[in-house]
């Protein structure tokens, strides 16, 4: 434990009542005595012998002791009026001053006032006027000798000194943000600790006649103030200012002031060290963290260690899945000859699956960190083409907050369960302002957390308020048709059919893509975060969305959201309005301007005649579902939200169940729309071949009509022959087979009511 002399000038008045007789003589001519050394402070007793004993025609007198020369005409201190005096010998006057003060006595015969004891070598004349009265010099009190205070932890202060002429003290402690000029009142005796009277702002905690105090329960970083004051109370020092310790370390064991670091405090790790087997799995905050050489420091999954300033590493320091090392200064100052360790796991992943990896140490070799993946398996992301380009693994590193898409190790087998990769990363701790330059502000990138501890997406947010939404890939290779990213912006989040739903905090090692907006993208140490569960939109922000799923039976699916929310309007909104990646084949997307959407932001307040437009597109013909996920805000009141198929021109209220269609391929972002009211008859739509959908499935022709029953279908070829005919559906789908192949089919569809369509496909 490091220990800290401070050094104390100060005044301290240290006294007891220093009891002075005088005896001023008549008898034997003898000069009266010089009192002995009076200190400020100091009560003195100032008397004589009874004059009544020596002559009985002068029985009263007056004593004065006062700062004037003039003792006929000062103010001065007496026992009592000057008549009717009688047997009174002493007088017990305070200095409350450094200087000369002046003593005398007069006396009364019969009716003449004489003076009785003065200082002019002629005791024998009684006589007359003094021309000079017995003087009384008063000193200061000198500065104790060798004054020091010792800090033994950042929670208490020993208060060392040497007394002087054996005289008390009482310590009066004050914050050092409230430090003032209370002055002790005379004569109190000031209780210790909490009791009345306490002296203004302060709390008197010692009191007595000792010569060392320690004082407890302080706390760790704040600034005290001590004054040392005279044992009458009414002299004080300037006080000796503390902070306490400024390092502890840890000795393998324990903490050298058993409470650890804090944020005014440096960590010095002389032991290894391991916040599980410390039992410091809450973590602690230090000013500064040292690990010595040979020495090792490990933060367990789970846990979060938080540094102020420099991280000095000598040692091993090891950060595991799910941990986080917070840095809050603004500087990148770390340093050292060790070695940093920081482990991360992907999210379950097999075979030919790829993973977008950034890194959280500076010189990480891509190979090393994957060295079982194939060498043409490592990809950057190309701006200026929209895609990822093979890179040489060899030869490349990680470089600053820039991701890489990388694929699993190809010792992995074939169609075994899907599991974590985890990977490793060694290299010095990315810490302070990274910046990418030299952007395109309207291209993509491939950019990632680059610290060893989460970042908060809102802080990047609001350090880059140009950049538009975070895409995070989270593909398999089991299933291309489905979207491989999901989206994350102020607006909320999209998740995709592989369970990722970005949150409030980027991963360690996360990369994502995004669109900085501008030429520059910065990343800083206030975004770091060791904050793993909180929520991305706070509740108490007024925002109304909703979450729709589009599934197919096939295991299609796609996630689409809107939002109602004070920063949104009707146009495109930068961080809010994210567009839909364009990434996969069959998508259920929102249009804003003829462009497809992943999230929409709508503008407030929120009225029940707005619409919203939605595109759906598919390479795959058959059944599809759209659905409501999850819904908050005035959407979780009762609000509700209603699907409009304008092919089949029926209206869903998507909160009673899911909304089952078939489709044919191709892109249609004209068949549906949200709306928030039932639109008033609809629900007995016209039969048209519009109405009906018809499309090859595994060699069947399908039918569905929407809302309208089939009584019968017949299939012609062009000639005008019937191939197959089915009859007494009385449902609106149906599956026909047909020997037909590689030709043009008419079917002729009639209505239970008997209307009939012809719809044309090719079979």
């Amino acid at each position: 434990m490091k220990k800290i002399y401070l050094s104390l000038i100060v005044l301290v008045c240290f006294f007891t009542q220093n009891i002075y007789s005088q005896q001023c003589r008549n008898t034997g001519g003898n000069s009266p005595q010089q009192p002995a050394t009076i200190y400020i402070g100091d009560v003195g007793t100032f008397g004589h012998d009874s004059w009544a004993t020596y002559n009985s025609n002068w029985p009263q007198w007056q004593m004065y002791i006062h700062t004037s020369s003039d003792i006929n005409n000062g103010t001065s201190e007496s026992l009592s009026g000057f008549s009717n005096i009688e047997n009174k010998t002493s007088i017990s006057p305070r200095f409350t001053s450094t200087g000369t003060w002046y003593w005398g006595m007069r006396v009364l015969y019969s009716s003449d006032v004489r003076w009785y004891c003065r200082n002019d070598s002629n005791w024998n004349n009684m006589w007359g006027t003094p021309t000079s009265n017995l003087t009384i010099t008063v000193y200061p009190l000198d500065n104790p000798t060798n004054p020091i205070a010792v800090t033994n932890s950042e929670s208490q202060l020993t208060l060392n000194w040497t007394k002087w002429n054996s005289k008390n003290v009482m310590i009066v402690r004050r914050l050092t943000s409230a430090t003032n000029n209370d002055v002790p009142t005379a004569g109190t005796a000031y209780s210790v600790g909490v009791g009345v009277p306490q002296l203004g702002t302060g709390t008197v905690v010692y009191n007595g006649s000792g010569t060392s105090f320690t004082d407890a329960g302080l706390t760790p970083g704040q600034s005290y103030t001590y004054s040392l004051y005279s044992e009458n109370n009414s002299y004080y020092s300037s006080g000796i200012s503390s902070v306490g310790v400024t390092s502890v370390s840890w000795n393998g064991t324990s903490w050298s002031n058993t409470s650890g670091p804090t944020t005014s405090i440096d960590a010095i790790i002389a032991g290894n060290f391991s916040t599980t087997a410390s039992g410091v799995t809450a973590g602690f905050t230090a000013k500064t963290l040292t690990v010595n050489s040979t020495r090792s420091f490990t933060i367990n999954s789970g846990h979060n260690i938080t540094v102020a300033d420099a991280i000095t590493n000598n040692g091993t320091i090891t950060i595991e899945n799910n941990a986080n090392l917070v840095q809050t200064a603004v500087a990148n100052n770390n340093s050292g000859s060790g070695t940093a360790i920081v482990k991360r796991n992907s999210a379950n992943i097999q075979l030919y699956d790829y993973t977008l990896w950034s890194s959280p140490v500076s010189g990480q070799n891509l190979k090393s960190f994957s060295p079982n993946t194939l060498n043409n398996r490592f990809y950057s992301y190309d701006s200026s083409q929209n895609l990822y380009s093979a890179v040489d693994p060899l030869n490349t590193s990680f470089s600053p907050a820039t991701s890489y898409l990388i694929r699993a190790p190809n010792d992995w087998t074939a169609g075994a369960t899907a599991a974590p990769f985890s990977g490793t990363y060694t290299g010095v701790l990315n810490n302070g302002t990274i910046t990418l330059l030299g952007l395109t502000s309207s291209r993509l990138y491939a950019v990632g957390n680059p610290y060893p501890s989460t970042i908060s997406a809102a802080a990047f947010y609001t350090e880059n308020s140009s950049a538009g939404t975070l895409y995070f890939w989270r593909r398999t290779n089991g299933n291309i048709s489905t979207t491989a990213y999901a989206t994350l912006n102020r607006a909320g989040s999209t998740t995709t059919s592989f369970g990722l739903t970005p949150s409030a905090d980027i991963a360690v090692g996360q990369g994502f893509i995004v669109s900085p907006g501008t030429t520059t993208l910065s990343f800083k140490n206030a975004m770091r975060s060791s904050n793993t569960s909180a929520t991305f939109l706070r509740t108490t922000e007024n925002r109304s969305r909703f979450w729709l799923n589009l599934t197919s039976t096939t295991g299609a699916f796609c996630q689409t959201m809107v939002a109602y929310m004070p920063e949104a309007t009707s146009g495109v909104d930068n961080a809010i309005d994210g567009r839909y990646f364009n990434d996969a084949p069959i998508a259920l997307t929102s249009i804003i301007n003829a462009e497809e959407y992943t999230i929409q932001g709508r503008a407030l307040p929120f009225t029940t005649s707005d619409t919203v437009p939605l595109g759906f597109k598919t390479n795959a013909a058959g059944n599809y579902s759209i659905a409501i996920d999850h819904v908050d805000g005035l959407f979780s009141t009762g609000q509700a939200i209603y699907l409009k198929d304008n092919l089949l021109n029926t209206v869903t209220d998507l909160g009673a169940g899911s909304y089952s269609f078939a489709s044919a391929i191709g892109t249609f972002n004209s068949r549906f729309e949200l709306v928030y009211q039932r639109v008033l008859g609809i629900n007995n739509p016209e039969f048209t071949s519009n109405n009906v959908v018809a499309f090859k499935d595994q060699g069947a022709i399908k039918i569905n009509s929407g809302s309208t029953l089939m009584e019968q279908v017949r299939v012609y070829d062009l000639q005008g022959r019937l191939l197959v005919e089915k009859k007494q559906i009385n449902a609106t789908e149906t599956r026909i087979n047909t020997t037909a192949s590689n030709q043009v089919l008419l079917l002729e569809i009639t209505a239970t009511t008997g209307t009939k369509v012809i719809k044309k496909i090719i079979q």
